[in-house]
């Protein structure tokens, strides 16, 4: 019964929750890769905000310079009312300029704050000077001093009568360029970085960083802070890039762990799996309480065939389901009560039986007493006395073959090899096989056959069953006797013979004491042999043969 429960534990259980767990790891999958994408795109779509911000911030810058070129006093004015036009510029409105600077063809230049050189010669002052390019990155001094704080140098070209004549720039520092960084990106990335794809100073491949969030990577080259060149989004199995293009060779990139992106997922992810025990634990339960409620009407029919089997049919088994076991329940109690009623007929049958065998077996030499007492005389004393001393020895013995079955049987145990006595056996049957007519084959096949049992009362019962293989093979058929062991580990004798077989129709009765298809039999035989086999554990088992003879298996599963 523990295997039913077993079984349809895991019966339910098993698909079940493979079912379940199929439905909702997909669903999971489907959300967290919709919830990872939609991540991505908010999270590009504030990167891009940014990246205007910063693109609206730089064209700022320009404009102001086009304001103060475009001018009346920048245009008409000399060298020197330029000058003060810029100083007064700078100082009356709130540029974030540090410097406005003025710079002739040949790269001479001249500062608000007084300064006064030549700038490098290069690709770079070449295309800001024609206007290709808005700002530069630079140092305070052409020779690069390393204590001096770098800035990017904002410029556009200004024409008179239709020609360039100079250069009109303004200088922001980098640190405001950290400060903006930090401020447009708050929280919003763990680094970002403007990086100059056409910086003067010597860089490798991809590009030199201008501001970064963090001020210590300034001036690093993209490869040594992202470790390549970042072209386009990245998203890596650790952390993601989102990039764009600012105006004139500049990109913005922003970087952040996916642990931070994807924090969200991640506390899903803990919620799910604890999602996932409990609605393993609560399957659990339910199954456990399934298969039980399936279990216990089976159980008690179990239960109940096992009192049947052991004679006990007062009891009636109480199943509610109002299903198959329900309806099986019932069954049961009315099989139940129908072998009452057989039990209590047979017994009566059974006593008639015996009653009437016993009248007729002790009456007859009643009958032959009562005549020969009757007919005593001096002349027929000695016949008289020998016929009375004869139905008193017959009477005698249907006495002690009735007391054979009535009381158990005392056996004398002692060791011996069944294959020995099988030989015996073999040996007794010599004369009766040359009579009949009929080959007893005996086959030996034990790798083990000493055991303790009654030689004699085994003896009996060999005898007894050979005598009616005998009696029912006809001349020229075969018996063989084997020995051999039994799949349990015991010891088996299996006799079968060529004869008729067995007469199926009578098969449930060929134990029952006195009952017997032969004219002169006493229907004992059986009776005592099944008597003396249980007596030692053995099984007695009758069948017939596919070719139709019989054959009778006796098997010691003992064999201590």
């Amino acid at each position: 019964m523990k295997h039913l429960r077993t079984r349809v534990l895991f019966e339910i259980l098993i698909p079940t929750l493979a079912v379940f767990m199929i439905i909702t790891i997909g669903a999971y999958a489907f959300y967290v890769d919709s919830y990872r994408n939609s991540v991505i795109e908010k999270k590009q779509a504030e990167f891009l905000n940014v990246s205007r911000l910063f693109s609206d911030w730089i064209s700022a810058r320009i404009r102001e310079l086009i304001f103060i070129s475009a001018s009346e006093e920048y245009r008409e004015g000399g060298r020197t009312r330029i000058r003060e036009y810029l100083r007064e510029e700078l100082s009356r409105r709130a540029y974030p300029f540090a410097d406005l600077w003025l710079i002739e063809k040949n790269g001479i230049y001249w500062t608000t704050s007084g300064r006064e050189g030549t700038l490098a010669e290069g690709r770079a002052a070449e295309d800001l000077y024609r206007g290709e390019k808005l700002f530069l990155y630079l140092y305070p001094a052409t020779d690069r001093d390393s204590e001096a704080e770098p800035y990017v140098l904002f410029g556009i070209p200004v024409s008179r009568d239709g020609e360039v004549e100079s250069l009109l720039a303004g200088s922001v520092r980098i640190s405001e360029l950290n400060w903006l960084l930090k401020l447009y990106t708050f929280r919003m990335f763990d680094s970002s970085a403007l990086i100059d794809l056409q910086s003067l100073t010597p860089h490798s491949p991809g590009g030199t960083v201008i501001a970064h969030s963090d001020p210590v990577r300034n001036g690093m080259s993209e490869a040594e802070i992202f470790g390549g060149d970042i072209s386009t989004n990245r998203y890596l199995k650790s952390e993601s890039f989102f990039v764009t293009s600012l105006i004139n060779n500049w990109k913005f990139v922003g970087r952040i762990r996916n642990s931070h992106l994807f924090f969200q997922i991640d506390v899903l992810g803990r919620f799910f799996v604890l999602f996932l025990i409990l609605l393993v634990i609560l399957i659990s339960v339910l199954s456990m309480a399934i298969s039980q409620l399936i279990a216990r009407p089976v159980l008690e029919l179990t239960g109940m065939v096992n009192r049947m089997l052991q004679g006990d049919f007062n009891n009636t088994i109480s199943v509610r389901t109002n299903d198959e076991l329900d309806s099986l329940a019932r069954a049961f109690n009315m099989l139940n009560k129908q072998n009452l009623r057989l039990r209590t007929n047979d017994r009566f049958s059974f006593l008639g039986r015996i009653s009437s065998r016993m009248a007729h077996e002790i009456r007859h030499p009643l009958h032959v007493i009562q005549i020969a007492v009757q007919t005593l005389d001096r002349e027929n004393f000695e016949r008289n006395r020998d016929i009375i001393i004869q139905e008193i020895r017959k009477a005698e013995i249907f006495i002690r073959q009735i007391l054979e079955i009535a009381r158990p049987n005392e056996l004398s145990l002692e060791c011996y090899s069944l294959s020995a006595l099988a030989e015996n056996l073999k040996k007794k049957y010599l004369l009766l096989e040359e009579e009949r007519g009929i080959t007893l084959e005996l086959c030996l096949r034990a790798e083990r056959d000493s055991f303790f049992f009654d030689v004699l009362k085994i003896e009996q019962v060999l005898t007894n069953i050979l005598n009616n293989s005998f009696e029912a093979t006809p001349r020229g058929g075969r018996i063989t006797m084997t020995v051999g062991n039994s799949r349990d580990g015991g010891i088996g004798v299996t006799v079968s013979d060529t004869g008729p077989g067995f007469d199926l129709a009578t098969m449930d009765r060929i134990f029952d004491p006195y009952f017997t298809t032969k004219e002169n039999g006493t229907g004992l035989g059986l009776s005592i042999c099944y008597q003396i086999l249980t007596a030692h554990g053995a099984t007695l088992e009758l069948s017939n043969s596919p070719e139709g003879g019989a054959v009778t298996e006796i098997t010691f599963h003992s064999m201590t």
